[in-house]
C-alpha cells in the first residue's frame, strides 16, 4: 500500500483491497477496522479543514465565513470534506473565484442562468435561448428542445426575463484544475507530506490492531 500525490489529491493505492479484508477479519470475529479506518480518514479532514479555515482568514471575509461552513465526514472510503450548502451558496465562489462583470440571462423556466460571454452579442444570445422549449417528461425530468416541441404536452416556451451583470462579489476565477482554490485546495497541496505522514502512522496502527500476525 502506498500514498500516490499529485497537485491536489492523495491516492492511497490498495486502500479497496485493505477495506475488504478488514470486513473479513470483523466477520470472523476480529477487530473493528473499519471504524479505525473511519477515524483516520475522519482525522485527516478534520486536519486539513483547520489549516483552511485560517487560510481562508487572509483571504476574504466571505471565503472566512465560507470555510465556517466546513465539517468532516467519518468515511472508509476517503477523508472528505462537506462544505457550502443552503447556507452557504457561495462556497464554490469564494474558493474558486469568478468571472467579473458577466451578463446572465434569467429565465422564466428558472435554472442556471445563460452567461453571454464576453465577445457575444446579447441580442443573439436572448435570441437563441428564446427559441427553445423546456419539454418536461412523466417522471418529472426536463430537458431544453426547440420550437418545434412547444406544442407537445406539458412544454413551455423559454423566455428571457431579465439580465444580470455578476460576479463582482468574488474574487478572479482560478479555474478548477491544477493550482485552483482560494483556501481550500492550497491548504491540501501545502501540506500534502503532513498528511501522507498521518496517513501512514494511522495505517501503521490500523495494521497492527487488526493483522496482528
Amino acid at each position: 500500500m502506498a500514498a500516490v500525490r499529485s497537485a491536489d489529491t492523495i491516492n492511497v493505492t490498495g486502500l479497496a483491497e485493505l477495506r475488504r479484508e478488514i470486513k473479513k477479519v470483523q466477520t470472523a470475529g476480529g477487530a473493528n477496522g473499519t471504524d479505525q479506518l473511519k477515524d483516520l480518514n475522519y482525522k485527516v479532514a478534520d486536519f486539513v479543514i483547520g489549516k483552511a479555515k485560517g487560510a481562508a482568514g487572509g483571504v476574504s471575509p466571505m471565503a472566512r465565513k465560507a470555510a465556517n461552513s466546513m465539517d468532516a465526514s467519518r468515511s472508509g472510503v476517503a477523508a472528505r470534506v462537506n462544505a457550502g450548502g443552503a447556507k452557504y451558496p457561495f462556497f464554490g465562489g469564494a474558493e474558486f473565484g469568478a468571472y467579473s462583470n458577466r451578463r446572465r440571462l434569467i429565465k422564466n423556466t428558472g435554472g442556471r442562468a445563460t452567461i453571454v460571454r464576453k465577445n457575444e452579442s446579447l441580442t443573439k444570445v436572448r435570441k437563441k435561448v428564446e427559441g427553445q422549449t423546456l419539454a418536461y417528461d412523466r417522471y418529472g425530468g426536463s430537458s431544453t428542445v426547440r420550437k418545434r416541441a412547444r406544442k407537445d404536452y406539458g412544454a413551455t416556451a423559454v423566455k428571457v426575463t431579465g439580465v444580470r451583470v455578476g460576479w463582482n462579489q468574488f474574487k478572479p476565477w482560478l479555474g478548477n484544475r491544477e493550482g485552483a482554490g482560494y483556501f481550500l485546495f492550497p491548504t491540501v497541496r501545502a501540506n500534502i507530506d503532513e498528511i501522507i505522514e498521518i496517513y501512514g502512522d494511522g495505517m501503521n496502527d490500523l495494521l497492527r490492531d487488526v493483522f496482528p500476525n
